[in-house]
């Protein structure tokens, strides 16, 4: 499939998502569902160039079985700076875990590039949440994220939520400004308040650290290998 062409590759998915949303449930109690999630709309207003992100998934499916479109957009000085598009199939492998199979294209340097995607997600013990991507490309490129984070509840409304982010690459990739092995750590400490179940704006701290030659590619072009960031922001569901 990665050797396809990006016409047969869409193709190839437009008839996946047409197959899977014509698809009729036989079972009364697994109605065909549709949901817009916005993880993080944020805004950081003390960096010099405002830095914006958006970072979300529309999905429709059945329990079991759902095709996710999803999307992952910074933009800074009023122009969008990076962005990842993805279409997948999703499947349950238990009440707590689905594993996602597709495409992602990440528009960051030139060219973009394309990738075959495999994700493991789900909540494990202590209500951590979990995701785990690998990532394979036709040019013999590789990656590999993951990322943990978790909400607790100090009281009905207010809510502290911690995240860990961490990327590995395979090859250095200099036009998109990434190096071998461990490239970037992200954490994160947010507090909320849960105005309704589906509506959460919270405030907090957002860390970003590059590591290694990745560091090195960000510095020539004038960037922090590590910055601190207060941020403000929502999350949502529909």
């Amino acid at each position: 499939m990665l050797f396809m062409t990006e016409q047969q590759q869409g193709w190839l998915f437009g008839g996946l998502c047409f197959l899977l949303l014509s698809f009729e449930s036989s079972a009364k109690d697994d109605p065909f569902l549709t949901m817009l999630s916005i993880d993080h709309f944020e805004v950081a207003p003390g960096r010099y160039d405002a830095l914006q992100t958006l970072e979300g998934e529309l999905w429709g499916g059945y329990d079991f079985h759902k095709a996710v479109l999803s999307w992952d957009i910074e933009r800074e000085d009023g122009d969008i700076s990076e962005s990842e598009w993805g279409l997948f199939y999703r499947t349950g492998i238990s009440p707590f875990w689905d594993i996602d199979l597709g495409l992602k294209k990440d528009f960051k340097g030139t060219p973009s590039r394309n990738w075959g995607v495999i994700s493991l997600s789900g909540t494990a013990p202590y209500y951590f949440e979990v995701a785990a991507d690998v990532m394979v490309s036709n040019e013999g490129r590789w990656g590999a994220s993951l990322e943990v984070e978790q909400e607790l509840m100090i009281t009905q409304q207010w809510v502290v939520m911690p995240s860990v982010e961490l990327d590995f690459y395979a090859k250095e990739d200099e036009t998109n400004e990434v190096g071998k092995g461990l490239s970037s750590l992200t954490w994160a400490m947010l507090l909320g308040y849960e105005i309704i179940r589906e509506f959460t704006p919270y405030i907090g701290v957002r860390h970003f650290q590059r590591y290694g030659n990745t560091a090195k590619f960000v510095r020539h072009e004038g960037e922090p290998s590590s910055e601190t960031l207060m941020v403000i922001g929502f999350e949502a569901w529909f």
